[in-house]
């Protein structure tokens, strides 16, 4: 078992408690999963694993050329991830990057996929604000083009229609911005399994 900071460890006692009461972490007025049971080798081993998307990969040949043109690619789950794309988009331009420009499928990632991604790469709870806040073994160096750069999601905030939620690739955090704002762009796939 990794060694965790004394922040986390209480986190986790505080999310335990709560999550033992089938609560459910609100997060700006949405709904995303609780992040604990109390088993801290149980559930948080559940995480999917971030895969790269190798030649060989079954589902490689079935994505767009130009999702396979931006880079590296990983799969996390039912989703393949794309590279960041070049530049900075606001929102909406975000949106119909990933949808017309990809093509096949593609789309922008949500905030739920954010979340399931930051716990992939170690985050305990990377929701900004919310109980148990918790990033300390989270690791950039398992997918590329993450540090120093904040992405887009597909969600807007659900209580401020001037926010939309966005995900920050250095520290793992789960946050909002206003969707006129410049951010990097990931698309994904949804592939199954």
């Amino acid at each position: 078992m990794r060694a965790i900071s004394f922040f986390c460890f209480v986190s986790f006692l505080l999310i335990g408690l709560e999550a033992g009461s089938g609560v459910r972490f609100a997060y700006a007025g949405g709904l995303l999963p609780a992040i604990a049971t109390g088993d801290p080798e149980g559930e948080w081993s559940e995480v999917d694993p971030i895969l790269p998307v190798l030649e060989s990969h079954p589902w490689r040949g079935a994505l767009p050329a130009a999702f396979v043109a931006l880079g590296p690619m990983a799969e996390v789950g039912p989703l393949i991830w794309s590279a960041a794309a070049p530049g900075l988009y606001h929102q909406e331009a975000a949106i119909e990057f990933c949808r017309d420009t990809i093509g096949g499928g593609a789309r922008l990632p949500t905030a739920d996929d954010y979340y399931w991604l930051s716990r992939a790469l170690g985050a305990r709870n990377p929701l900004w604000g919310t109980p148990g806040f918790c990033v300390d073994e989270y690791d950039v160096s398992l997918l590329p083009d993450l540090e120093g750069r904040s992405f887009w999601s597909s969600s807007l905030h659900p209580r401020d229609e001037d926010y939309a939620i966005s995900f920050s690739g250095g520290s793992g955090v789960i946050d909002d911005d206003t969707p006129y704002s410049g951010e990097a762009v990931r698309c994904v796939i949804e592939v199954g399994r």
